[in-house]
């Protein structure tokens, strides 16, 4: 078995086996939250008097556990980067590096500058590597998701509603419900935006009086859904 003695990425290891061991526990403990129903869909007349909002609201709170598991998960596997880089700087015959990082930015141009400085003592090769994978946003979205989400340890959970039939034409999302009218769906509109963390809750669509046997709604993100009753 390697030791910390003969394997400079020893330390990098065993951080990447903790946070995948924490993002088990996560995706197990967050299934078993949402298996137990903990929300309910509700339809709520909008200011206007007019248009119905469509919502989902939660009836029980995250499991405080969720949060700090998350927390452990973005920390390690974050982390393992920055062991990367210092593991390469000792192996490279620096035994003592000060600057040996895996930088992150918004930017490519802003990686470049902040690469000179904190990649000082890792060899040009792994820091080649290191753009190679494009740790910016725009880049490798989800690396610099994984930074971003360590840095300000948030963590969300979307919340499945159902499925329908659906399809995609040249003029939006139509969706086809069944002859009574109900319509039942999951789509990927979760953002940080439409949740309203305050009343636990986000709007799914909101749906416009009939117009000629048609709903017409616009999703909570403003992009354009018709529905055919």
């Amino acid at each position: 078995m390697a030791t910390s003695q003969d394997d400079p990425f020893y330390s990098a290891k065993r951080r990447l086996s903790r946070g995948k061991k924490h993002a088990r526990d996560l995706e197990s403990a967050s299934a078993a939250f949402i298996n137990s129903q903990p929300y309910v869909r509700v339809i709520e007349p909008e200011a206007n008097g007019i248009t119905k909002l469509h919502k989902v609201k939660l009836i029980k709170p995250f499991p405080e556990e969720l949060a700090d598991i998350a927390t452990d998960a973005f920390y390690n596997l974050r982390s393992v980067l920055d062991q990367i880089a210092y593991a390469a700087a000792v192996a490279s015959g620096n035994p003592s590096p000060g600057f040996a990082y895996f930088p992150f930015s918004d930017t490519a141009e802003h990686w470049e500058d902040r690469a000179k400085g904190l990649c000082k003592d890792v060899p040009s090769d792994v820091t080649a590597l290191f753009r190679a994978f494009k740790p910016y946003k725009d880049g490798n979205n989800a690396l610099w998701a994984l930074n971003e989400l360590r840095n300000v340890n948030q963590h969300a959970i979307l919340v499945p509603l159902g499925a329908a039939s659906t399809q995609v034409t040249s003029s939006g999302l139509v969706m086809r419900a069944p002859k009574d009218g109900a319509i039942s769906f999951n789509l990927p509109m979760w953002t940080p935006a439409t949740w309203d963390s305050c009343k636990n809750e986000m709007i799914i669509f909101r749906e416009d009086p009939p117009v000629d046997n048609c709903f017409v709604a616009s999703e909570c993100r403003g992009s354009s859904t018709t529905l055919l009753a």
